[in-house]
């Protein structure tokens, strides 16, 4: 949570910046940072960003159409009359300011209604002098990040897993460093080379052992030749044909 505050907030950071680099975001771009099933949860900070609007300074941060923060629950191009081009996606507030300090009206009223121009009138603009651009929180008197409200916005979103797998998972009887692999391989977690691959960790996604194919999870714990051979000897002949059809995934497996 700590340090998806920090890539929110904390640009100049080293570790930001390699961040920023390697996936080639600009810093006020924060659509990549969607968190899917295999990622860690420092790229929940693209779920922390929808509860929090932006305090212009500067204006070169916030993004005109894309971020809240002329109204505190929706961006402009939600209010938007026409389609905003994609090109336009991702200017700043800061490209909205005409060389003399002023709103560049002609650049947005195309696409904005007279209500929110009239709106946006009455909003200073963002002037080159003023300090950088910050991110307060929504809905809350004293707009300040703190580890109890992030955790408590973090809980909202974590279900309870009712698969019946993960108990079967922790009351395996055996070594505990069986238990968390076999824990990790559930969740697709397991560094294999289509992971490494999807990384950019690694060159080739196939198996270098055998050559037999894309080594994912499911290769290497029952495919792969060696590991097809120690289960065809474990599993009953009656059942192996279901434990080994191609249909059946490893969370099948461990069901």
């Amino acid at each position: 949570m700590k340090l998806a505050w920090g890539i929110l907030t904390n640009h100049q950071a080293l570790w930001v910046q390699v961040l920023h680099s390697k996936y080639k975001v600009k810093d006020s771009d924060f659509s990549c940072y969607l968190q899917n099933a295999h990622c860690s949860n420092l790229w929940s900070v693209g779920k922390l960003k929808q509860d929090f609007v932006w305090a212009l300074g500067n204006g070169k941060l916030t993004n005109f159409w894309m971020d809240s923060w002329l109204m505190e629950d929706i961006c402009l191009a939600q209010l938007a009359t026409i389609n905003v081009p994609r090109s336009m996606r991702r200017e700043t507030v800061s490209d909205y300011v005409d060389s003399s300090g002023c709103w560049n009206w002609a650049r947005m009223e195309a696409f904005l209604p007279a209500i929110v121009l009239l709106f946006l009138s009455n909003y200073p603009p963002p002037t080159p002098s003023s300090d950088r651009d910050s991110m307060i929180r929504k809905f809350i008197s004293s707009r300040q990040f703190t580890v109890k409200t992030g955790q408590l916005w973090f809980s909202r979103s974590i279900t309870v897993d009712k698969d019946r797998a993960w108990n079967t998972i922790w009351q395996w009887q055996g070594p505990q460093r069986v238990r968390t692999f076999l824990w990790l391989g559930y969740h697709e977690r397991i560094l294999t080379n289509v992971e490494r691959a999807r990384r950019h960790l690694s060159a080739s996604n196939n198996c270098r052992v055998c050559n037999g194919g894309t080594e994912t999870i499911l290769h290497a714990l029952r495919n792969f030749p060696g590991a097809h051979y120690v289960w065809s000897k474990l599993i009953p002949r009656a059942r192996q044909s279901g434990s080994f059809s191609g249909t059946v995934s490893l969370k099948d497996c461990l069901k």
